[in-house]
C-alpha cells in the first residue's frame, strides 16, 4: 500500500486527494502525507509514522474481512492476503463487464486474436492485482469465447445486462471496453456492430447512442493511429497501441478502476470506512501494476541477456562445437518477485512483495 502511494504522481496524486477528501487546493507534494494523516485518523492509529499508518490500516481491513494475521505477521502477508481478497472481489463487480466484450469478441471468432485476449487481460489486470487471479479469468474467457462463437449468447447474458442496467455509467463502459478490443484488427464487423447495439438497447443505453458511441470510438481509434504512424512510421502494433490509447483516452480503463474502488467501500457501508477502502484498491493496484511491469522489463532483460550469450557461444561452422556450459543458475532460477528497499518490514529487512 504504501509503496503505491509514494510512488504517485500527476493524475494518480489528484485522485488520492479526492479520495481522501481533500481540498482542491492542497499542495501535489503534501497530498500523500496529508492522506496518510487522514487514513490513521479513521482507522485509529495513533502513530503517524507512514510505515505505522500502513500497518494500522492493514489490519483495520483484515480484521474487518475476518483475515486472520499475528503481531510477527509481516506486513507483506497481510496485504498479500488483502490484495487476493480484493481480486476476488473485484472479479464479482467487473464479470457482467468482461462477459459482455466476449460476446462481443465471440461474434466474429475468426478474428479473436492473442493481441485481442491480451489487451483484454491487460485491462483487466488495472483493476485486479493479482497475477493468477487474471490468468484464470482469461481461461475463462476463452473457454467462453468458443462456446459463444457457436451459439447467441444474448440469453446467456440477460442477467449482465440487468446488472448493467442498473448501473447506466458502468454499462457504457462495458460497451467501450468491447468495441474498441475489437477494433484491434482495425475495423469492426457488421455482427460486432448488430450485436452491440442489441446489448446496449438490453442495457438501457440505446441502439441510436450505441451506434454514436462506436462511431465515436472509432473516430477515436484513427486518430491515434494516424498520430502514432506520424510520429513512428516504421513502428510495428500500431493497431494495438492505437486502441490502448483509445481505452485510455476515453475514461473506459479510469472507470473500471473506480467501479471498483466504490463497490469495495460500499460493502463497508460507505462514508469514511468506504473510501478508505476505496482508496487502499487504488493504491495497491498501483503498486502491484508497477511490480509487473518491473518484472517484464526483468524477464525481457534476462532473455536478451540469454540470447547475446548464445550468439556469442555459437561455434564456428568449422570447429566441433564445445560441450554445453553449466546452467547459469542465477539466471535460471527468476522468479517474479521485486525486492524493495523504500519500506521495512522491520528494522535491517528488505521487503519483497510477490506478485501472485
Amino acid at each position: 500500500m504504501l509503496e503505491g502511494l509514494e510512488r504517485m504522481v500527476g493524475a494518480e496524486v489528484r485522485e488520492v486527494a479526492k479520495l481522501a477528501g481533500l481540498p482542491e487546493s492542497t499542495p501535489e507534494d503534501a497530498v500523500i502525507h496529508q492522506a496518510l494523516a487522514w487514513l490513521a485518523y479513521v482507522v485509529g492509529q495513533n502513530d503517524f509514522r507512514h510505515e505505522s499508518i500502513e500497518r494500522g490500516v492493514l489490519e483495520w481491513l483484515a480484521t474487518r474481512w475476518g483475515i486472520e494475521f499475528k503481531d510477527s505477521t509481516y506486513n507483506d502477508d497481510i496485504e498479500r492476503d488483502l490484495r487476493l481478497e480484493m481480486s476476488r472481489r473485484a472479479v464479482v463487480s467487473l464479470s457482467p463487464v468482461w462477459r459482455t466484450a466476449c460476446a462481443l469478441l465471440a461474434a466474429e471468432r475468426s478474428r479473436v486474436s492473442e493481441e485481442k485476449m491480451d489487451m483484454l487481460m491487460r485491462a483487466a489486470s488495472l483493476a485486479i492485482p493479482s497475477v493468477s487471479v487474471v490468468a484464470e479469468k482469461r481461461r475463462e474467457w476463452e473457454e467462453l469465447m468458443v462456446v459463444w462463437g457457436d451459439i447467441d449468447p444474448r440469453p446467456e447474458l440477460e442477467g449482465d445486462c440487468q446488472t448493467l442496467a442498473a448501473r447506466p455509467e458502468l454499462a457504457a463502459h462495458a460497451l467501450d471496453l468491447g468495441l474498441v478490443v475489437a477494433m484491434v484488427d482495425g475495423r469492426l464487423s457488421p455482427s460486432e456492430e448488430n450485436l452491440a447495439r442489441d446489448l446496449g438497447t438490453s442495457m438501457g443505453v440505446g441502439e441510436d447512442m450505441v451506434r454514436a458511441r462506436a462511431a465515436e470510438l472509432n473516430q477515436i481509434f484513427w486518430s491515434h493511429q494516424n498520430r502514432r504512424a506520424a510520429e513512428t512510421p516504421n513502428a510495428k502494433n500500431l493497431p494495438l497501441k492505437a486502441a490502448w490509447d483509445t481505452l485510455e483516452s476515453s475514461g473506459c480503463l479510469a472507470a473500471l478502476v473506480s467501479a471498483v474502488g466504490k463497490d469495495l467501500g460500499q460493502a463497508e457501508g460507505g462514508g469514511d470506512a468506504g473510501s478508505v477502502v476505496h482508496l487502499l484498491h487504488y493504491s495497491i493496484v498501483k503498486q502491484h501494476l508497477r511490480l509487473v511491469e518491473a518484472s517484464e522489463r526483468a524477464e525481457a532483460e534476462l532473455e536478451r541477456l540469454k540470447a547475446e550469450r548464445t550468439r556469442a557461444e555459437k561455434p564456428k561452422v568449422d570447429t566441433p562445437a564445445p560441450p554445453p556450459p553449466p546452467p547459469d543458475t542465477a539466471a535460471t532460477a527468476f522468479k517474479p518477485l521485486v525486492e524493495l528497499d523504500m519500506v521495512k518490514n522491520k528494522p535491517g529487512e528488505r521487503r519483497s512483495i510477490k506478485l501472485d
